[in-house]
C-alpha cells in the first residue's frame, strides 16, 4: 500500500512538471535511529529551483499520505506513537 502510494504521488508530480528527467524515491523500512535518514528522494531537473520544488512537494505529500508509522522508542520510558506523527489513521483514532 504505501510503495503503491508513493508511486502515484510521484507520477502525479511528475505530469506536471516541466522538463523534469528522472526521479527517485526510497524510504527505509525498519528501525530509523535518531539522526539517520528515513527518506531519500533524488531529481534530475533541467533547473535547480524546479527540481528543489519538485522534491519538496513529493515529501509533503508522502508525509501526509502515506501510511508509514512512527513510533518512537526509550530506553528508560518504553515506546509510544509520536505526537508529530503524520499516520492520519492514528489522529482520527483519538
Amino acid at each position: 500500500m504505501a510503495l503503491e502510494t508513493m508511486r502515484q504521488i510521484v507520477l502525479q508530480n511528475v505530469s506536471k512538471a516541466d522538463g523534469l528527467h528522472k526521479v527517485y524515491v526510497c524510504h527505509r523500512l525498519g528501525q530509523v535511529n535518531l539522526g539517520e535518514e528515513s527518506i531519500l528522494i533524488a531529481v534530475s531537473s533541467p533547473h535547480r529551483s524546479s527540481g528543489h520544488q519538485l522534491v519538496m512537494q513529493i515529501l509533503n505529500e508522502i508525509k501526509q499520505k502515506v501510511p508509514i508509522w512512527k513510533k518512537i522508542c526509550f530506553e528508560d520510558q518504553g515506546d509510544h506513537w509520536s505526537p508529530n506523527s503524520e499516520a492520519f489513521w492514528l489522529q482520527q483514532e483519538k
